[in-house]
């Protein structure tokens, strides 16, 4: 058994989209992708908290965005999810970088960013406990539980530290923001006006 990926796709835009907390929202999540493929790993990824970020965001965009030159002046953020080498073993997590453009439908406009803090990765702890419980052995779950869970939750603790007070500075006015992989999918999490975020997540 396979997933139907579109229909996945459209549960985990639902599950971002939904209100809540990201724990309740991931972990109904995580019943869909096990209705679909059952494995025993899928109790394992109930037991991550996912509320081991939440008291990490504001202080990671503030660190990130006091690194910007004052008289720039950006219009979109995209939140990337890759797999960064770390003490020699590959993991997940999710950086932030800005760009002088921002185009609905489109990636262009984040591939050519041009600023990428120093500070710019969560060092999540959250994708690190799923990527390592996703590739444990040769038998785990491996990408059908990184693909919907790194990508929902990415999305989830974006749009979080957006909304958590207005943006100022050289990010004041800021367009839009998106996340997703860098080597695939990704979701527009929303607009923003007067540097204020309203969350309105799209497929990408």
């Amino acid at each position: 058994m396979t997933y139907d990926y579109a229909v996945l796709f459209a549960s985990i835009v639902a599950a971002v989209s939904e209100s809540g907390s990201i724990t309740k929202r991931m972990l109904r999540l995580i019943e869909y992708c096990e209705a679909q493929l059952p494995h025993e790993d899928w109790s394992r990824m109930r037991q991550i908290d996912y509320a081991a970020d939440s008291h990490r965001l504001d202080r990671w965009l503030a660190t990130s965005f006091a690194e910007a030159n004052p008289s720039a002046s950006f219009r979109g953020l995209w939140f990337g999810i890759d797999n960064p080498i770390v003490r020699g073993q590959s993991t997940a997590d999710i950086y932030l970088c800005a760009s002088t453009k921002f185009e609905p439908w489109s990636l262009d406009w984040a591939v050519a960013a041009q600023f990428y803090p120093k500070s710019r990765y969560l060092n999540s702890k959250v994708l690190t406990a799923v990527y390592r419980l996703a590739y444990r052995s040769a038998n785990a779950l491996g990408n059908a539980a990184e693909y919907p869970l790194c990508l929902a939750y990415g999305a989830m603790v974006a749009c979080e530290a957006l909304e958590s007070g207005r943006l100022s500075g050289p990010f004041a006015n800021l367009l839009g923001a998106a996340a997703g992989f860098d080597s695939g999918d990704l979701l527009f999490l929303g607009s923003f006006s007067d540097g204020t975020f309203r969350v309105m997540p799209e497929a990408g």
